[in-house]
Order: structure tokens, then sequence, then C-alpha cells
């Protein structure tokens, strides 16, 4: 158990962010006042949580796109196609698609990523466009 310095209230150590530089390795504030603080910090600041957000989303697209070229090389699954970016390129999901691999480039969640990629095949947008038609035909009869 642990008091909080800022709502004087005893709670459960789980109740309190993790400070490594701290004593007993936990925050001074629970969880509940330090979510109400950043909360309240935001509001007052937008602008300075936008740019914050728009270098860390820099930052874990840059680090995704080395994940996706180690990969990939940046070659096609059909045709064998190279390029120095992921642009001229689709996912081609094989089944079971929970999100866009797109969408995930921004996020630092690399094990999402990950898991993501691991359902689909890299193809040009060519072939991509030619494997959805192949697959309109296949349900069409």
């Amino acid at each position: 158990m642990k008091k909080c310095r800022k709502c004087e209230v005893e709670k459960p150590l789980d109740m309190f962010y993790t400070k490594t530089a701290a004593k007993d390795g936990k925050n001074s504030w629970c969880k509940d006042c330090s979510n109400i603080a950043a909360s309240e910090y935001y509001k007052k600041n937008p602008e300075i949580h936008k740019e914050q957000n728009k270098i860390y989303s820099k930052k874990c697209k840059e680090k995704n796109l080395v994940i996706v070229k180690a990969i990939t090389n940046l070659t096609c699954s059909d045709c064998g196609y190279t390029h120095t970016t992921t642009a001229p390129f689709d996912w081609h999901h094989l089944g079971g698609k929970d999100i866009n691999v797109s969408q995930l480039m921004n996020n630092c969640n690399t094990n999402k990523l990950l898991h993501e990629i691991s359902k689909c095949v890299f193809l040009c947008a060519c072939c991509h466009r030619i494997e959805h038609e192949r697959l309109r035909k296949e349900a069409n009869g």
C-alpha cells in the first residue's frame, strides 16, 4: 500500500505507475491523479501535444519502415518488381484481416504490425489489382 501525494488516499501499489528513479519504484501520484493531470495538461497545451505526436509518429514510421524493408526487401512476391520506397506496393491479406498494415506503420506497436504482416503477401500495385480481379472472377463463378 502507498499513499498518493496528490489525493492523499492510500492505494495498492498496482494503482501507481512505475518510476525506476523512485526508491520504491513507483510514481508518487496514483494512476487516477496522474491521468487527470495529464488530461488537463493536454487540454491546456494542444499544440505541444500535436507536435509531440507528429514527432512520435514519424519515429515509429521510420522504425517500422526498416522492419518492412528487412522483411520484404521492397520486392513484389509475385513478379519480383523492386522499388526504393513502399509507395508502389500493397499488403494483400490472405485472410483474417484485423487492420490495414498501412495504418499500423505510424504506430509503435511492432508486435501488432508483425502479426498483421504475417497474414499478408507483399505485392506491387499491379499484381495486387490482378490478384483482386482473379478473386472477383472466382467469386462470380
